[in-house]
C-alpha cells in the first residue's frame, strides 16, 4: 500500500475518539485491520503515565531479574570451572608447581619488599591513574615465564591489573586503551 493511499485512509482512535490518518497508528499484524486501536499519541501518553505510576514495581522487577540471571550465570561458570579442574587435576597441579617454582626464583625478599614499597605509590603504568594504593604487575606474566624482578615489575591500578590478566603487554595495552576510549565516549 502506498503512502498516499494510507494517508487518505482514516481510522478513529478508540481512546481520544478523533479521526486520524492510518499513518498515526502503529501497525499490529494480529489485529483485523492491521493497526493499533489507539493512535500513537494516545499510546505514548498511556505508556508514560503507566511507567510513572509503576516505577517502583519496574525497578524491583529489573533488580530481581538481574539478580536471578547474574547469580545463575556465576553459578554455572563456577560449577563448570570446578568441574574442569576436577577432571584435569594433574594439569592444574603441574601449572601450580611451575608458578611456585618461578616465584621462588624471584628477587631476594628484601629487594622485593623495597620494590613493592616503591611501586605502591607510583601511578598506573597502563592508564596513568594515581590510585591510593597501586598493585604490582608482572609485565611478562608469570604464567608465560616472566620473573619477579625489577625489570619485569610495574605499578598498576587494580582495574588495569585485572584487565591485563595474563595477556602480553601489547594486547593488554590495546584492551585497556579501548576500555578507556569507550569510557570517555560515554562520559
Amino acid at each position: 500500500m502506498s503512502v498516499l493511499a494510507v494517508q487518505s485512509e482514516v481510522k478513529i482512535c478508540s481512546r481520544c475518539s478523533r479521526e486520524k490518518s492510518l499513518i498515526d497508528f502503529r501497525e499490529v499484524p494480529s489485529r483485523k485491520d492491521g493497526y493499533d486501536c489507539w493512535c500513537r499519541e494516545c499510546r505514548i501518553e498511556y505508556c508514560q503515565s503507566w511507567n510513572a505510576s509503576h516505577r517502583e514495581k519496574q525497578i524491583q522487577m529489573k533488580r530481581a531479574a538481574y539478580r536471578d540471571s547474574s547469580t545463575g550465570v556465576r553459578d554455572r561458570l563456577l560449577s563448570s570451572a570446578s568441574l574442569w579442574k576436577k577432571e584435569n587435576r594433574d594439569y592444574v597441579n603441574q601449572k601450580q608447581r611451575e608458578r611456585h617454582a618461578l616465584l621462588k626464583r624471584a628477587m631476594d625478599p628484601e629487594s622485593l619488599a623495597y620494590a613493592e614499597k616503591v611501586l605502591i605509590h607510583d601511578p598506573c603504568a597502563y592508564c596513568g591513574a594515581t590510585p591510593g594504593i597501586a598493585t604490582k604487575d608482572h609485565i611478562v606474566p608469570v604464567s608465560k615465564g616472566g620473573e619477579t624482578s625489577w625489570e619485569n615489575l610495574t605499578a598498576s591500578c587494580q582495574t588495569c591489573n585485572l584487565m591485563k590478566s595474563d595477556l602480553d603487554l601489547l594486547p593488554a595495552l590495546l584492551k585497556i586503551q579501548g576500555r578507556l576510549a569507550t569510557n570517555r565516549k560515554g562520559a
